[in-house]
């Protein structure tokens, strides 16, 4: 297999820059302008922990809808020919995008917010007592959400290569029910390992801490969590972008 050409993979981000240019320059500015005024709304009524839903929340649902109309040029025969006919291979291309969508996105939001809320905390302190406080990710959870959103935003651009038309909502179903099925199996290891623990189903009939103490348990249930936290950060991101590539190449053909 013919390694991607970085180069190639650069022009194609700065063709999708220049061609999406002006709906993310809205787009980033609408969302400003709404966490500058949630801002100024938490300020006046003192609301607390501001910035840890808020934050989440742009990253998240914002870059969710981003990466679903990732493909959209595809959605269209006539912007679809012109996509697909572009220098670089489906593996570039794809490369291209979720780059873009994944890793740009983060650090646009990232800089925007933290610009958005030195502006308002310099406001909010002249007509308020109180201040949510300027946001830098510094913090754990801000960590947390942002390697959330890049585990999981792979499946999102897989939707939009593989759904025509309302991707977001497609996919969004499609990985709810995946996530369902998943931890209903994880749900089921669980029974299976604590198994003497519980009568009939979910019924416990010892401390469960108690039984996980053993050590043949204790090994099991972590062997259990490394499987996840593998499948989560790992496997998952990776698997569904070879299926966007393999997707890809199929619509090139």
């Amino acid at each position: 297999m013919k390694l991607p050409s970085l180069r190639r993979v650069g022009l194609l981000m700065r063709h999708d820059v220049a061609h999406h240019a002006k709906e993310m320059r809205n787009a980033l500015i609408t969302i400003s302008g709404v966490v500058f005024g949630l801002f100024l709304l938490a300020a006046a009524t003192g609301s607390r922990g501001f910035h840890a839903s808020t934050f989440s929340n742009v990253l998240l649902i914002g870059g969710f809808v981003v990466s679903s109309m990732g493909f959209s040029e595809l959605r269209d025969e006539k912007t679809g020919i012109h996509y697909l006919v572009l220098p670089g291979s489906a593996l570039e291309k794809y490369l291209a995008k979720l780059v873009l969508t994944s890793a740009g996105w983060t650090v646009a939001i990232v800089a925007l917010y933290s610009i958005t809320t030195v502006v308002a905390a310099g406001i909010a302190s002249v007509l308020f007592d109180h201040t949510p406080g300027i946001w830098v990710p510094a913090d754990r959870a801000s960590w947390m959400t942002i390697a959330t959103y890049l585990a999981v935003q792979p499946v999102l651009l897989f939707g939009s290569v593989y759904f025509r038309q309302t991707a977001f909502l497609k996919t969004a179903i499609a990985a709810i029910a995946t996530g369902l099925s998943l931890g209903l199996i994880y749900l089921v290891a669980f029974r299976l390992i604590f198994a003497p623990a519980f009568t009939g189903l979910f019924t416990p009939v010892v401390n469960l801490r108690i039984h996980a103490a053993d050590p043949g348990v204790a090994g099991l249930v972590d062997a259990l969590d490394t499987v996840r936290k593998i499948a989560m950060w790992a496997a998952m991101p990776l698997f569904f972008a070879a299926l966007g590539v393999l997707r890809l190449r199929e619509t090139e053909v």
